[in-house]
């Protein structure tokens, strides 16, 4: 997911895809003007991301959709190992472990 602000304008993207487009004023001293990841100045609770943000970039330009698929195309990890392969593990370490202390 990425967003690019630029002189007023703000465009949503998601996978490099354009998504929506906002205006706003960014940048000055009042509490509507700041930039906030995760939530919403004077917002509530229901106003919140609800996980664990991971990866946040903030950069001086606005990227294009071209540049945003590349550094998302970058910033791509590798995931956690799921918990079916986790709980597969523990399975085939106790039969292993049951069939080293009957033999």
């Amino acid at each position: 997911m990425a967003a690019t602000y630029n002189n007023g304008s703000i465009n949503y993207f998601l996978n490099g895809v354009a998504l929506d487009s906002d205006t706003s004023v960014f940048g000055n001293e009042s509490a509507n003007g700041r930039l906030v990841i995760g939530g919403r100045v004077g917002g509530n609770d229901v106003d919140q991301a609800n996980g664990i943000l991971d990866g946040i970039q903030v950069y001086d330009e606005a990227f294009n959709a071209a540049q945003i698929q590349n550094a998302a195309a970058l910033s791509v990890s590798v995931p956690e190992p799921s918990t079916i392969l986790l709980g597969a593990m523990g399975v085939l370490g106790l039969l292993f472990w049951r069939r080293r202390a009957q033999g």
